[in-house]
């Protein structure tokens, strides 16, 4: 049992570095679309506009899923952990994505 509790913890950090990781590389893709969209902005050009304004929505809806899905996978893995301890883990009231 000891051993199990081990591997949710160990599960559990890998889990939020994964995390840290694809909204890193997330938020540089935002950021470079952002980019892109101010100097369409700034030399009047619609189609680079368009096209970067549409990723700039693409990754803003990929980084809520990535957010959803850790969210529901630490609960998970915290659920397993509470079954096993028998000690009851705090949480913080994320609004917007679970209860």
């Amino acid at each position: 049992m000891e051993r199990k509790l081990e591997t949710l913890l160990a599960e559990r950090q890998a889990l939020v570095s994964e995390f840290a990781a694809q909204s890193l590389a997330i938020h540089i893709c935002f950021v470079a679309c952002a980019v892109v969209f101010y100097l369409g902005l700034m030399f009047s050009s619609p189609v680079v506009m368009a096209s970067s304004y549409a990723m700039l929505f693409f990754f803003a809806i990929v980084e809520l899923r990535v957010r959803r899905n850790y969210v529901e996978m630490k609960l998970e893995i915290e659920r397993e952990i509470e079954k096993l301890s028998g000690v009851r883990i705090k949480r913080k009231r994320i609004v917007g994505y679970l209860p």
